[in-house]
């Protein structure tokens, strides 16, 4: 399925590129007019086309390479606060709601950060989507109820339509424009080989995302 589904991206950017060519090609035979404005066109759109090539690969690479996870003791309030505090988009107002006693767990901190960073840039897309001039809100909670860790993040974007509820996580599947799909499967398959999950939730006001983990105490 992640190979059917990887060569129909791979070839989706081959039509333009080959359109654009063809164009250039017909234009310099004909000494045409505008042939400059026509180059400047068409080389730009198979420059874009093959950085959208370049990217689905980079981002397969990733999840066909993803390495075993490096579990270390840590506290998950230090990791959540580094991967809310990393650089995205600063229209998005961002509350972060954090315990006051440390939360520990065995984890990789980097590979967490990772999907923590990917989440909340996610939340914060959706949240701008559904208000592009002022009011996007991200919200991220950490609880602990012993044995269980959640980190809530919570946007006020559009929501998920009740169709998708259950594909998104699925490789390649995205309804973001220029979107590769993979990235909500690679933290997928990060919090499984943690012992973890992810869910998303419908809610009043847009989507919950919910990264589950289990504490160094628990049974």
């Amino acid at each position: 399925d992640i190979a059917r589904s990887l060569a129909h991206e791979l070839k989706n950017p081959l039509s333009p590129i080959r359109l654009s060519i063809e164009t250039l090609r017909k234009a310099h035979a004909r000494s045409h007019d505008d042939f400059d404005a026509l180059f400047d066109e068409s080389t730009k759109t198979i420059l874009d086309e093959v950085d959208r090539l370049r990217h689905i690969v980079d981002e397969f690479t990733r999840f066909a390479r993803l390495p075993a996870p490096v579990l270390r003791q840590g506290d998950l309030r230090e990791t959540v606060s580094q991967a809310a505090a990393l650089p995205r988009e600063g229209r998005v107002e961002l509350e972060l709601n954090l315990p006051s006693v440390p939360v520990s767990a065995e984890y990789d901190p980097e590979q967490i950060t990772q999907v923590l960073y990917n989440l909340i840039q996610n939340a914060c897309d959706a949240s701008l989507e559904a208000h592009p001039e002022s009011g996007a809100r991200v919200t991220i909670t950490l609880e602990h109820r012993s044995p269980d860790i959640a980190v809530h993040i919570d946007d006020n974007g559009p929501g998920i339509p009740p169709e998708h509820a259950d594909a998104i996580f699925d490789p390649y599947f995205t309804t973001k424009k220029g979107g590769t799909g993979l990235g909500l499967a690679i933290s997928h398959r990060i919090l499984t080989e943690h012992g973890g999950h992810l869910t998303a939730t419908p809610t009043a006001k847009g989507t919950r995302l919910t990264l589950h983990l289990r504490d160094t105490q628990g049974p």
